[in-house]
């Protein structure tokens, strides 16, 4: 786990211990520590034992989505939190990894959406700072030119096929598409502590080929991707 990860896990256990009598939640404090500390297998153990016990508690849950490695996936779960327990500890947390996905993703009109909602919502949110210290969108651009442009004579877009937590299930998709005999790229994002391995496939001298491209994708891989002009 990088540092910029551990310390959101930091600040998410600190926001958290300073509310732990407020409401009747389970605490997660220890699997918080133990996810902190690399010892996934201890959290997921626990996490099997708690969801028996309280399958419907957002803390369990939250839990849940934090050691989900699929981001679309943990994206979805996180975003069930916060609309369905607004008023839950973690509600704010559950937010705020939605907008780092959306914004990881290039999405940035739906992440700036979920930001405005965050500052809405939970004006005293902890994580509304931890939001201004994100990679500004300019820099972030420029991130993205620096590793999508390289033989840019190439082509002009690419697509943008995933996002994946877990580096291993990135590195498959990959390799799945290089099998296939397309050319695949792994891109890391980092989005104030939200980590994802994004897969862009392919270069495309125009939109109309790179769209033409994708629609084959969606049918051969069931995913569902994006262009992304370089």
């Amino acid at each position: 786990m990088n540092k910029i990860s551990k310390y959101l896990i930091i600040i998410t256990l600190v926001i958290f211990s300073s509310n732990i009598f407020a409401q009747k939640e389970v605490d997660i404090t220890q699997q918080l520590q133990a996810i902190a500390a690399g010892n996934y297998e201890k959290a997921k153990n626990d996490l099997e034992r708690l969801t028996v016990k309280n399958p419907k508690d957002p803390s369990v849950l939250y839990l849940d989505a934090l050691l989900t490695k699929d981001g679309k996936l943990a994206a979805a779960k996180y975003q069930g939190i916060f609309e369905t327990y607004p008023k839950s500890k973690f509600a704010d947390a559950a937010l705020y990894k939605v907008y780092s996905f959306y914004y990881a993703q290039g999405l940035y009109r739906a992440a700036e959406g979920y930001l405005a909602q965050l500052k809405d919502q939970y004006p005293e949110s902890k994580y509304l700072q931890i939001a201004e210290l994100k990679t500004p969108q300019n820099e972030f651009a420029q991130f993205e030119k620096k590793d999508l442009t390289e033989n840019s004579q190439i082509g002009n877009f690419t697509i943008q096929a995933g996002a994946f937590i877990d580096i291993k299930n990135a590195e498959n998709l990959k390799k799945a598409f290089e099998e296939g005999g397309y050319s695949a790229k792994v891109i890391q994002k980092e989005v104030g502590g939200s980590t994802l391995n994004v897969i862009y496939v392919g270069k495309f001298k125009t939109e109309a080929e790179a769209k033409t491209e994708l629609s084959q994708i969606k049918n051969n891989y069931n995913l569902v991707g994006r262009v992304v002009r370089m």
